[in-house]
């Protein structure tokens, strides 16, 4: 029925179905070129009305009434003492691994030959972390997801030629330590600023560990890859919302799709992820020392990040009596004590830079990954390479 809201309303005239109702009003009035207000008042008129709110809300006065994969939000009375409902559309996010173009990742993987592990009895065990490369932001002072890849495989060859040929691991760890993708839902301007689509991420994410583990396998003794949940990595359904839980995350789907391809090539890598429904993974190396990795996004800042392993180990949380815990999500480097001969240290990130914290603070970090020798509770050699 057509009223003077439907036909002069900016929202309407565009058309609710072609909306993203999970960006901000603010981000919506860019995009339809109107105010925000109008934005507002189009929202009030559907909850008045008892509309549909795009895919993302929904306004019913009879809860029964929903299909079972929208979840409820809130309940409120209107003017006239209608009860009404708010919900919230959770889309069955794992619908993502069935849109991966599996020939585009296929094709960047590089053409590896058949790898045959080293024999190496008595080299070091040695961790390698590359953090927050958030593949798919650009927009920044170093570009964006090409600069980025190739940064990690730089990067990572600097790391063979100046370590591991040199003294080959008897054990590697490569850690991935988080937001491995920019995501779509962590801030509204990924919408614009993005130069890859949801499913270009994953697949990149996918191709580049791949690469780099074939980079990595002629020269250690034995490899495992280490992945934990992030605040990038959450496969949210609006921005903020992630309504599954720490195990919704696509760190994870990544890093099955990896084991697959390293079954496929009869490549001998082992695989680690935090316990379910767990942030933190923990494991012990051979030579008996214990590290707890996690990303670091349950911190305010790097300076509670030592409060934070406190009360991990006060309440026996994974990781308590861990030698080392290895942190992320502030994409600096840094290192400090625990107590008890324990440390922690937080690792620098590849991504192409984040050009609102350069303009706010005046501070920026250079992108590198982190190398760390270990050795029954301690760490040695310890470099930030580029």
């Amino acid at each position: 029925m057509a009223d003077s809201h439907t036909t002069q309303c900016r929202v309407c005239q565009y058309g609710v179905e072609n909306i993203d109702w999970g960006l901000s009003n603010i981000a919506i009035s860019r995009i339809l070129d109107c105010s925000e207000g109008s934005v507002r008042r189009h929202k009030k008129w559907e909850k008045v009305n008892g509309f549909e709110l795009g895919n993302t809300s929904f306004v019913v006065s009879d809860p029964d009434a929903v299909p079972g994969n929208w979840i409820p939000r809130r309940k409120w009375q209107t003017p006239t003492g209608e009860t009404l409902y708010s919900f919230q559309n959770v889309p069955d996010v794992v619908d993502l691994e069935s849109r991966l173009d599996n020939e585009r990742i296929d094709s960047l993987i590089r053409d590896l030959p058949d790898v045959v592990f080293p024999d190496v009895d008595e080299g070091p065990t040695e961790l390698l972390d590359i953090a927050d490369p958030q593949l798919g932001k650009s927009g920044e002072a170093l570009g964006g997801t090409d600069g980025t890849i190739a940064r990690i495989y730089s990067a990572v060859k600097t790391a063979i030629e100046t370590r591991y040929l040199l003294n080959p691991p008897k054990e590697l760890y490569l850690i991935d330590g988080g937001d491995i993708i920019e995501n779509l839902f962590s801030t509204p301007q990924q919408f614009t600023s993005n130069d890859r689509t949801l499913p270009e991420q994953v697949e990149d994410a996918i191709s580049v560990y791949m690469n780099v583990i074939g980079m990595l396998l002629p020269y250690v003794g034995s490899l495992t890859h280490v992945t934990v949940t992030s605040n990038h990595g959450e496969a949210r359904t609006a921005p903020k919302v992630n309504p599954y839980g720490s195990d919704n995350d696509w760190g994870f789907m990544i890093q099955r799709m990896i084991r697959d391809r390293c079954v496929d090539r009869g490549w001998d890598v082992t695989f680690i992820r935090p316990d379910p429904n767990e942030d933190t993974a923990v494991f012990t190396t051979g030579d008996g020392t214990k590290i707890a990795v996690t990303h670091g996004h349950h911190s305010s800042s790097p300076s509670r990040v030592k409060d934070w392993i406190k009360g991990q180990d006060h309440g026996r949380r994974p990781g308590w009596d861990a030698d080392l815990w290895l942190t992320h999500h502030f994409h600096h480097s840094w290192h400090d004590t625990l107590g008890g001969g324990r440390w922690v240290f937080g690792t620098p990130s590849v991504d192409p830079g984040s050009s609102w914290f350069t303009r706010k603070t005046g501070d920026s970090s250079p992108p590198a990954i982190m190398c760390l020798t270990v050795d029954n509770g301690k760490w040695s050699n310890h470099s930030i390479v580029v």
